[in-house]
């Protein structure tokens, strides 16, 4: 109940149950064919406000009622009218996975908290599944995929605003907007080379600089690789067409330039080209202290332990996996270790049949090497099952949608060997 009681003290509970229906209605009377992409835009800034406590009220609204964007995103994706796909059977093992783990948390000392919180990761799986069914063809990709950067550059004007007013002092530029900056640039930067209209090539190009030089300032090693890797398909795609690019190149860097200029004082980059890092043995603490001790089940059954960390170690163990075999053990690592390799395999496979679907073959390279990222990425980070970062939301909803792609690339092989695969979705 300790992490509840702040959220009560500043928002009241009506104000924080009211929040929620005020979004119930607005949603009621936006058009149906227009809900799915108004939900995916909303999350990404409601969610980004969530992680920004200088923001007062809004972030303990946000915060609390993270599930509630979630599930607009669920019902909107079910009301969506058209073809749906018949989804990868690890959806479901997904699905398993997180109705299991409040089990795990049940006896510990603020395990209110940590059952809420898992609830709304139950939540963000479903609402990552309904999304993924709708995606049956390109354009069903486009839409989602557009509605999510319209939401990225929203929540990256956020940051932005905060940085030009305040400058030294910003309050929203840090380890907790890092990851969604880094995620905002690659999609941003995708849309400057690949959007059919040229006046919004120069808009998502002026993005893509705004977000690659806020995540210059996090001083943050993991988000600049977050940056810099899921971007190769584009820089290739960028060498060979390079009076396409040289355009969006030059928006990029007087934007870039623009945004120096406001806040030189705080690029100070030393520490990205520093390698050292106590996260090495703050992970060989857990394992030889914590996890060594509760192999098995983790935090199951115990009393008076902390779900987020462990109390003699006194600080997070900054890695997605030995933050999940800390709560649950290899009873609750080994399942999603199985459903991380399912999707790299399967995000490796799609990349080589990327032609053969049809989806912009560009944009299939940058959502694979997003997947890749993902998982390289909670070795450093917890956000990956953290269900209040649209990072977690996206890191679902990629490992559906291209399991269930290599798995059609799969079937169509076996049922045409001789002619090639023709790759079709599984519609229910």
């Amino acid at each position: 109940m300790d992490k509840l009681q702040p959220f009560l003290e500043v928002v009241p509970l009506p104000a924080l149950l009211a929040a929620p229906i005020l979004g119930a209605l607005i949603f009621l009377l936006i058009p149906p064919r227009l809900r799915l992409s108004a939900a995916l835009i909303a999350l990404v800034p409601y969610l980004t406000i969530g992680r920004l406590p200088g923001l007062g009220a809004a972030y303990h609204i946000c915060k609390a009622t993270g599930w509630a964007a979630l599930i607009a995103v669920a019902v909107a994706a079910m009301l969506q009218s058209g073809p749906v796909r018949r989804p990868h059977w690890i959806a479901a093992l997904y699905v398993v996975i997180a109705a299991i783990a409040p089990v795990y948390v049940l006896t510990t000392e603020d395990s209110v908290f940590a059952v809420a919180l898992r609830l709304q990761w139950l939540i963000m799986i479903l609402a990552a599944i309904a999304v993924a069914r709708t995606i049956h063809d390109g354009p069903s990709l486009e839409r989602v995929m557009r509605g999510l950067q319209i939401g990225f550059a929203v929540a990256l004007l956020i940051p932005f605003s905060d940085l030009v007013l305040r400058g030294a002092g910003s309050f929203a530029i840090g380890n907790q907007t890092g990851i969604f900056i880094a995620v905002g640039f690659v999609f941003s930067a995708y849309y400057a080379l690949r959007d059919r209209n040229m006046m919004l090539r120069v808009v998502w190009a002026g993005f893509a600089a705004m977000a690659f030089a806020m995540a210059l300032l996090t001083k943050s090693r993991s988000t600049a690789i977050a940056c810099v890797f899921p971007v190769i398909p584009l820089l290739i795609h960028s060498l060979r067409r390079p009076l396409l690019a040289l355009p969006i190149l030059g928006v990029m860097a007087l934007v870039g330039v623009y945004v120096i200029s406001r806040t030189a004082e705080l690029f100070t980059l030393s520490r990205l080209r520093d390698v050292e890092t106590e996260r090495v043995s703050q992970a060989a603490d857990y394992i030889a202290l914590s996890i060594a001790q509760r192999p098995v089940f983790g935090l199951l059954g115990t009393s008076g332990m902390n779900s987020a960390v462990d109390d003699e170690i006194r600080t997070h163990a900054h890695n997605a996996y030995l933050v999940t075999a800390y709560v649950g053990g290899l009873s609750f690592l080994v399942p999603l270790l199985f459903l991380a390799a399912v999707s790299m395999l399967s995000a490796w496979y799609v990349w080589k049949q990327r032609r053969l679907f049809d989806v912009d073959p560009l944009l299939i390279s940058v959502l694979c090497f997003l997947m890749f990222m993902v998982y390289a990425h909670g070795f450093i980070n917890h956000s990956i099952y953290y269900p209040t970062y649209t990072w977690a939301f996206l890191h679902i909803l990629l490992s559906i949608l291209l399991t269930t792609m290599a798995a059609e690339a799969l079937r169509s092989r076996r049922a045409r060997p001789a002619e090639g695969p023709v790759i079709r979705p599984a519609l229910a």
